[in-house]
């Protein structure tokens, strides 16, 4: 049963589905509630349409960026559970790329595969969008990943990418049905627990609006935030065309090492949230429950409740002016800080 939340809002209904909102600390961001997992119990799930099943599998294409050639292994072989994949490979170094080949023909049960060597910019997102021009965008299905190593935190860094490979490909035949048949755009899986609380706004909503305003979208403080955090995720080729077409260079991106936040691939992070709704599409978020081994479940869509995501905003906002920081989410130290400002 989903929590009952005191501050009486209630949920944004959405497709038969209730996604409970909160505002984070982090950018004052109006987002689902990931700490608690307990709503999802009550959601409708995707993966229990009779009618999400495919005569034949799709061929999936797979987009790794390898900076950590040791951790390829434990990724391709958490993709062969996939009955046909086609792997497209970037890293840095051309020393890389043959370990990656050879690693490659050892582990994975899937012959075809392309690696691209691109400079060190723009951590993972900058090869998806920059090494393969508008190829991606013409595949029926996308499972977007890389070697996820937190320098800062080894033991996190494996832990945080292990979670999000087993959340995504738990059901992964549900998934690429739903994304076919359901016109899914895009498939998060849900955040980890200790990442959970950070997945707000932080320094980059003002880059977001900015960057989603050359593709037609005028972003609202108050429009719920729901995306890839530490972008593992799936999609249909067709959600990334409108980023594709803006062009961004590899020279867009920063040189290493960036910072933890704030930079373009943590904007572009973000963005992909909004993207399917551009595509006539939708998002979802993919989670394992103590009742069953996935779910697939719709999140709601960002700007066709604009009114009531304003009110809630709203009220949320004189909560937290009145200090009662037990309704909302977001790290603690965001509670002794200033109240971000801006439009």
């Amino acid at each position: 049963m989903a929590t009952d939340y005191k501050h009486g809002l209630g949920p944004i209904e959405n497709n038969n589905n209730s996604v409970p909102l909160i505002l984070d600390f982090g950018g004052l961001t109006l987002r689902p509630h990931w700490e608690d997992p307990g709503w999802i119990e009550s959601t409708q799930d995707l993966c229990e349409n009779p009618n999400l099943l495919l005569n034949e599998p799709v061929n999936v294409a797979i987009y790794n960026h390898i900076f950590y050639p040791e951790v390829y292994k434990e990724l391709v072989e958490a993709c062969n559970v996939l009955p046909k994949a086609s792997h497209f490979v970037t890293t840095d170094s051309v020393d890389k790329a043959s370990i990656i080949q050879a690693m490659h023909s050892r582990w994975s049960c899937h012959r075809d595969i392309e690696i691209r060597v691109m400079p060190n910019r723009g951590r993972d997102l900058a090869p998806l969008l920059c090494a393969w021009g508008m190829e991606p965008a013409q595949q029926p299905v996308v499972l977007h990943l890389h070697s996820k190593v937190s320098s800062y935190n080894t033991e996190f860094g494996t832990s945080w990418r292990q979670h999000m490979l087993k959340e995504l490909l738990n059901s992964e035949q549900h998934c690429t049905a739903a994304i076919i048949k359901e016109r899914l755009g895009l498939v998060i899986p849900w955040p980890h627990p200790l990442v959970a609380p950070c997945c707000h706004w932080g320094p980059n909503y003002g880059r977001t609006k900015l960057l989603l305003g050359h593709l037609g979208v005028e972003l609202k403080r108050y429009h719920p935030l729901s995306f890839p955090a530490g972008s593992f995720f799936w999609c249909a080729g067709a959600t990334l065309k409108p980023l594709l077409e803006l062009g961004l260079k590899i020279d867009n991106f920063a040189a290493e090492p960036i910072g933890q936040d704030g930079f373009l691939p943590h904007v572009l992070e973000r963005c992909f949230g909004f993207l399917p709704w551009i595509t006539n599409q939708s998002i979802a978020v993919m989670a394992s429950t103590e009742h069953k081994s996935c779910k697939i479940v719709r999140l709601p869509n960002p700007f066709c409740e604009d009114a009531c995501y304003y009110e809630i905003y709203e009220n949320l906002l004189e909560l937290y002016l009145q200090n009662h920081s037990d309704l909302f989410g977001g790290q603690p130290f965001h509670m002794s800080g200033p109240i971000l400002t801006g439009p």
